[in-house]
């Protein structure tokens, strides 16, 4: 078998998003010179592909061919199938022959490639254009313009076109199974040989240029005018001839040699000239007392600004110490104030420790008398208390959800990280994005209702990583009917479920806390899930701003037989049609989400705002197309719901958990 960490790689794009892609190899090359043969798939786990996290393939075309090398994948533990065994290095764009264009002449190929333009271009890296005799121009790079036609236009390498001899079998080795040919990492058949594509318009106009610059006082100027005025005529002829081998071009070029020949002679006895002029007695002393006039005018000008500058300075000085004595003064009557207003607030502080002594001393001799009461009849006392609450003796009262000791704080997950961190924990087998589905819902403030077997352990997967801080609350009491139930008791007996869950989300205001509404009674969570659906997106609501809920139904989730306006208001998800695949957990104290990543609640409970927090929370995680994709699928499952629409078309698959569980949820006349 082929050592591939010693090979150099050629692949395409299978596909790519902002923050990773996977290559499929095609051709490997063990000495870099030539492509040695096609690679086995077996040599690369997962699918054949090759997992790269390189900037350069950020949104690259699917279909594109690269170059590169691989390593170990060092950035998790590789499972016993050896998924994502390597990730790439050394990752460069290919340069592909275009073998299927007829050969050109040089002068041909040369107006094509930078007058005409090719017609498309390469979806990535440069192209080797064919020219007669199994010659090769190597084309670095295009720029496409106006008419949607690609030229090289780069003015530096148009004077330095390397080419390339022989056939693409003798330089390149082989090709891909679909025929492409591309240019190996060392390639040692480009000779010497140079095409220069620049106009000869273009050199003689600088030409022209050149003489009006060295001839601006010299005796032949006349002379210069004249052949630069026919340097500039002939200019536009040339633009047709080619740049390298016509004998009118060559002819300019030497006509243009011999007026840069004159110009230096001349430019030689004008430095004589200038030489001595300036010798001359006369002209030396009128040279050295013009120069001592202009110094002395400039010392006075110096002197003038002196004075100028030392005025403004003193003015603003006076001003600035005018200024500050004002603040200085309304800063002591502000202090003035300030102590007043100290010494009526101790006044006020000292009634207030009167009046609070004899509400203390009132207050402990009635709690003596209680005291005294339940001492001398405790049966009477008890019995009077039960009453009070609604209850009878004997009554057995529910004992409220245990709530574990609070973690302590972890490393916060920030953006940058959130797709890593899900890719590293999700137990849904690629490439099903569901799992990161959920996670946008979830911060998007949507009840998401996990539906089924497998749901239990994809919410847990989740809640490991990304908040440890989570209480599981019983849900399964059918005397729950209401939010208030839940929140407060409302008319029930014992504690609340969710007393825990709040009390925790309010002891740590800046951490994530979610409420796991564990194993739904299906008869009594059809009265309040949609309650608390929207009492989880809604601002100022009875709920926390960092507490969360997520609701949990292993059991026969279709007894719940809700009306679709009700299924439409929660986010129902049913896992089902996942491939989970075990993986480790984290320590669940180690890292926890950070609490900027949640979408703010909602201030209007519409679809329309449902559906722009679910794309806010996907842009975290999604390329831009999946973001629009998942929200168009979302605003169209909730319309169907909601608005009695159309039923969303099975190729939705970002929403087909969704879908099916509103299917589970449903009437009964009312399923597909």
């Amino acid at each position: 078998m082929v050592d591939v960490q010693k090979c150099q790689l050629l692949g395409e794009v299978e596909y790519a998003q902002h923050n990773f892609a996977r290559l499929k190899p095609l051709l490997y090359s063990l000495d870099g010179k030539r492509w040695d043969g096609q690679v086995e798939r077996a040599w690369f786990p997962t699918s054949g592909l090759v997992f790269s996290l390189s900037p350069e393939l950020r949104y690259a075309a699917s279909g594109s061919l690269w170059t590169f090398q691989v390593k170990p994948n060092e950035r998790q533990a590789v499972a016993e199938d050896g998924k994502d065994a390597f990730m790439t290095i050394q990752v460069k764009q290919a340069t592909r022959f275009l073998h299927d264009m007829a050969p050109q002449d040089a002068e041909a190929l040369r107006r094509l490639a930078t007058i005409e333009g090719l017609e498309a271009a390469p979806l990535s890296g440069g192209l080797l254009l064919p020219e007669m005799d199994n010659q090769w121009v190597l084309a670095p790079e295009f720029e496409r313009g106006a008419d949607d036609r690609f030229r090289v236009t780069n003015d530096r390498q148009l004077g330095h076109m390397r080419v390339l001899s022989g056939t693409p079998e003798t330089i390149a080795g082989i090709s891909t199974a679909d025929g492409r040919w591309a240019l190996p990492i060392l390639h040692s058949g480009h000779g010497s040989e140079m095409r220069n594509w620049r106009l000869p318009a273009a050199l003689v106009e600088q030409l022209a240029t050149d003489l009006r610059k060295w001839f601006p006082h010299a005796p032949n100027k006349a002379r210069a005018a004249v052949a630069a005025s026919a340097l500039r005529d002939l200019a536009p002829v040339l633009d047709g001839l080619s740049a390298l081998r016509s004998p009118d071009t060559r002819a300019a070029l030497d006509r243009a040699k011999g007026l840069i020949e004159d110009a230096e002679r001349s430019g030689v006895d004008l430095d004589g000239l200038v030489e001595t002029l300036l010798s001359a007695p006369r002209i030396a002393a009128e040279i050295a007392a013009e120069r001592e006039s202009l110094r002395a005018a400039l010392e006075e000008q110096a002197l003038a600004s002196v004075a100028e500058l030392e005025s403004a300075a003193r003015a603003r000085l006076d001003d600035e110490l005018a200024e500050a004595q004002r603040k200085l003064t309304a800063d002591q009557e502000a202090l003035e104030v300030i102590r007043a207003e100290t010494a009526e607030a101790e006044r006020a502080l000292e009634d207030a420790r009167r009046r609070h002594r004899g509400e203390t001393a009132s207050f402990t001799k009635s709690l003596e008398g209680l005291i005294a009461r339940a001492r001398s009849e405790p049966a009477a006392y008890a019995a009077e208390w039960l009453s009070r609450l609604g209850l009878s003796p004997g009554v057995d009262l529910p004992a409220s959800e245990p709530v574990d000791a609070v973690p302590e704080v972890g490393v916060s997950i920030g953006e940058a990280e959130l797709g890593r961190a899900l890719m590293e924990v999700s137990p849904i087998q690629a490439p099903e994005p569901w799992f990161m589905v959920m996670d946008s819902a979830i911060r998007a403030r949507e009840l998401v209702v996990a539906i089924g077997p497998k749901a239990r352990d994809i919410v847990e997967a989740w809640i490991a990583r990304m908040c440890p801080l989570a209480v599981r609350v019983g849900a399964s009491d059918p005397s729950i009917l209401s939010l208030s139930d839940l929140i407060d008791g409302g008319g029930r007996a014992g504690a609340a479920p969710l007393a825990g869950a709040i009390g925790r989300a309010r002891a740590n205001p800046d951490r994530l806390v979610l409420a796991l509404l564990d194993d739904v009674d299906i008869s009594a969570g059809g009265f309040w899930l949609a309650e608390a659906a929207r009492a989880n997106r809604a601002s100022g609501g009875r709920l926390p701003t960092n507490l969360l809920l997520v609701a949990l139904v292993e059991d026969d989730a279709g007894r719940f037989a809700l009306a679709d306006g009700r299924v439409g208001e929660l986010f129902p998800m049913r896992f089902d049609g996942a491939t989970l695949v075990p993986k480790p957990i984290a320590d669940r104290g180690a890292r926890e989400l950070a609490l900027d990543l949640l979408q703010p609640p909602l201030t209007g409970l519409a679809v329309g705002d449902r559906v722009e927090a679910l794309r806010a929370a996907a842009t975290r995680v999604f390329g831009p197309e999946d973001v629009e994709r998942l929200a168009n699928e979302f605003a169209a499952w909730a319309g169907w719901l909601k608005a009695g629409g159309a039923r969303p078309s099975e190729e939705a698959s970002l929403t087909a958990p969704l879908r099916i569980g509103a299917d589970t949820m449903r009437k009964g006349d009312n399923n597909a």
